[in-house]
């Protein structure tokens, strides 16, 4: 345990000399970051939070986690059965004071039944509780994401599922004559959530700073709205 950094295992082999760490079995690690899972900048640090079933290898710079992996940090939970982090600098374990403050993560590639999902939470009343104004969830086979540039990409097939909270913020928009009258349901405006459901079997890129994402080879779309979050059309 260090004042940024702590691991926790059942078998623990930390070698100062060759800077490496491994845990055997499963186990946890807890690092004090300055961004969140999408890039971010969080107006206070916070710990990024990795939990994992077989095994966690960490150098200093890059740290791979294998089995049944859950990173949560902020408002994002990430879940995967292979997970390569890599920091923008390298840690020396071999250090009498090893400087483990402001790591920041370079770069996230995920593997094997990547799940993301992200809350997003509007403004509090005075003496109220955050309310949740979003969320959404993707599901892919590969997952990587830049944090300097904040370039991200999949392999799919995936699906994204996304929940907004009214309906001025669409994320898809779709022309009157795209729309079949017959199959329309209850008016929007009594509706509290929008609802936009994607799925596609080629790749996914795009970037999170510039708010776009390109989807290929067979895609399907479905969006309209839903009377609460998380309920699908």
């Amino acid at each position: 345990r260090l004042a940024e950094a702590e691991i926790e295992g059942n078998d623990i082999v930390f070698n100062r000399a060759q800077n490496d760490a491994r845990v055997h079995g499963p186990g946890r690690i807890e690092v004090l970051v300055d961004r969140d899972l999408e890039g971010r900048a969080l107006e206070t640090s916070q710990r990024l939070s990795v939990r994992w079933r077989e095994a966690m290898h960490f150098d200093g710079q890059l740290a791979t986690f294998l089995g049944e992996i859950e990173t949560a940090l902020a408002d994002g939970v990430m879940k995967c059965h292979r997970m390569d982090v890599t920091l923008n600098r390298r840690i020396s374990f071999s250090d009498d004071e090893p400087q483990t403050h402001d790591p920041e993560i370079a770069h996230i590639h995920c593997q094997d039944g990547v799940t993301l999902e992200y809350h997003a939470f509007g403004e509090p009343s005075p003496g109220e509780r955050p309310v949740v104004v979003g969320f959404r969830r993707l599901g892919v086979a590969e997952f990587s994401l830049d944090q300097s540039t904040r370039d991200f990409s999949a392999q799919g097939p995936g699906t994204v599922e996304d929940w907004q909270r009214g309906s001025g913020r669409r994320r898809v928009s779709l022309s009157p004559q795209n729309v079949s009258r017959a199959n329309e349901g209850v008016e929007s405006d009594k509706l509290k959530w929008s609802y936009t459901w994607l799925k596609f079997t080629g790749d996914l890129s795009g970037n999170q700073h510039d708010r776009y994402v390109v989807l290929k080879d067979r895609v399907q779309v479905i969006h309209g709205p839903v009377e609460h979050a998380l309920v699908p059309i």
